[in-house]
């Protein structure tokens, strides 16, 4: 998803005709609204919301978003708030990070846990960028659907396993009563 992110602007500009400035600017909502979608993840954890239903929603609002601003004729301001939307899931996603801490096999392996978790992140940031774009100059929208779908994929395959761990909101290890993704 972070190729999507990073190759927005160009992409909306190119599509459409407008300066990159014009949709660069409007991008600062969309980091709005990802900043949004993290700090409700610790909102809805607090609240007992199931963190499948969380990530689930993350990779739908995500992928759905996304495949409708390479696919539909939006427009330039109804792609920038698509985009919006896009990033709120990808927000969403990117909260689930509270959740680390479930699938270390024990608590004095959780930096190691952690790490690893960031390099495979790392990858994907490494490689989004230069496969959207290369997917974006296709003659079709085919190949950044497929990036897409990939992507949502691979979200799903990485989330999966650490959303269902636990059936309890809590993150285990934790005092009753008190959590580490508190947001007041």
């Amino acid at each position: 998803m972070t190729g999507t992110i990073a190759t927005l602007g160009p992409y909306l500009a190119h599509r459409y005709g407008v300066s990159e400035l014009e949709v660069q600017r409007w991008n600062v909502v969309a980091m709005v609204a990802n900043m949004l979608g993290c700090l409700l993840v610790g909102r809805l954890l607090n609240k007992g919301v199931q963190a499948q239903v969380i990530g689930l929603c993350g990779i739908v609002l995500s992928g759905t978003a996304a495949g409708l601003i390479f696919v539909s004729q939006l427009g330039v301001a109804g792609s920038i708030a698509v985009s919006w939307l896009f990033t709120f899931g990808c927000g969403l996603l990117v909260g689930m990070w509270a959740l680390v801490p479930r699938c270390a096999p024990s608590p004095a392996s959780m930096g190691a846990t952690s790490g690893l978790i960031t390099q495979l992140t790392l990858i994907g940031v490494l490689l989004g960028a230069p496969l959207a774009f290369m997917a974006q100059s296709a003659p079709s929208a085919g190949p950044m659907l497929t990036l897409i779908v990939v992507a949502t994929l691979v979200c799903l395959a990485g989330g999966a396993p650490i959303w269902v761990r636990s059936p309890s909101p809590k993150l285990a290890g934790l005092p009753e009563g008190s959590s580490a993704v508190s947001v007041k």
